[in-house]
């Protein structure tokens, strides 16, 4: 409902009390006197009335923004996050036992599917170690997806290493499975994928030095 109407009557209530009122003479003025003798109700109050109710009834029907979605533009090397992601809880200072154990447990937070398990060592050269056991192509794809996400949400690891043991391969090469469950929650130009026999190794261009402190 539109409020303009409504700002018309609200403005000629008072134009109309000028000319009843005040004016009294001259001819439009005359006929708005006659006018509210003839409804017996002051003319004035009565568009003010109508143009108050209008007003209200145009602000309580007026369609409600949405909030626009935001974004926040990551600079380690991930993609854009969007609203609906959970970063993770960083705040112990790099490094520490401490820092491990929230990123640690920040990892024990993803439910992997069956035959999936993730290993957390900040000191090895591979800190992070995704293991799939005799799991069909589409339950690794899963698994590797959701792995790719939580990274998406902590600082960027140097590598991480995903070993398929008696995985049945399926009909795409396990390197650009992983390269494409990647580019799922990262810029492809951002990540390196290199596949060893069972093996295949996800190398950052834009690690976080916080894994190294």
């Amino acid at each position: 409902m539109y409020k303009k109407p409504a700002l018309i009557l609200v403005f000629s209530s008072f134009a109309s009390g000028y000319l009843i009122y005040l004016d009294r003479v001259s001819p439009i003025a005359l006929h708005l006197v006659e006018l509210e003798q003839r409804i017996g109700i002051p003319l004035p109050g009565l568009l003010f009335l109508v143009g108050l109710t209008w007003f209200g009834l145009a602000w309580r029907k007026a369609p409600k923004r949405r909030p626009q979605q935001t974004t926040i533009q990551r600079t380690s090397g991930k993609r854009t996050q969007r609203d609906g992601d959970t970063p993770a809880v960083i705040t112990a200072e790099a490094g520490t036992p401490e820092w491990k154990l929230q990123i640690g447990a920040s990892a024990k937070r993803i439910k992997l599917p069956a035959g999936a398990r993730m290993e957390i060592d900040s000191d090895n050269k591979y800190p992070i170690i995704l293991t799939i056991e005799q799991a069909p192509s589409e339950r690794c794809k899963r698994a590797i997806t959701m792995v790719a996400s939580w990274i998406a949400t902590i600082p960027t690891p140097p590598r991480l290493k995903i070993k398929f043991n008696q995985c049945p391969e399926g009909g795409v090469p396990r390197h650009h499975q992983v390269s494409g469950a990647f580019a799922q929650s990262h810029s492809r130009g951002h990540y390196k994928v290199i596949r060893h026999l069972d093996e295949v190794d996800v190398l950052f261009s834009h690690p976080d030095p916080q894994w190294t402190q």
